[in-house]
C-alpha cells in the first residue's frame, strides 16, 4: 500500500513537470517584436529579444500576469533602465 502510495505520488510529479513543459513550449508572449519596434521607433536588434525575454521570465516565475498590460508595462520599465523611452 505504501508502495502505491509512493508510485502515484512519482507520477503525479512526473505528470504535473510534462504539464509544466508543455506550458513553456507553447508560452505565447504578450510583447511582440513589432511592438517594441514600433513603440521605442527602433529597428531589429538584440535588445528586442532582451526585452521580450525578461517578459517571459517575469510571467513564468510569476512577476507579472500573464496579460498584456502587465507585460507591457513590466517592458517598458525594464526598457528605461536601458535608458530606452518610447517615441509614440
Amino acid at each position: 500500500l505504501q508502495q502505491d502510495h509512493i508510485l502515484g505520488t512519482i507520477q503525479a510529479l512526473c505528470n504535473s513537470q510534462g504539464e509544466a513543459k508543455d506550458a513553456i513550449r507553447n508560452f505565447k508572449n504578450p510583447i511582440t517584436g513589432d511592438y517594441v519596434m514600433d513603440l521605442f521607433g527602433i529597428e531589429p536588434s538584440n535588445v528586442i529579444g532582451q526585452l521580450k525575454e525578461a517578459v517571459k521570465n517575469a510571467i513564468l516565475d510569476g512577476t507579472i500576469e500573464n496579460n498584456f498590460e502587465a507585460a507591457d508595462a513590466y517592458m517598458r520599465e525594464r526598457a528605461a533602465e536601458l535608458g530606452m523611452y518610447p517615441v509614440k
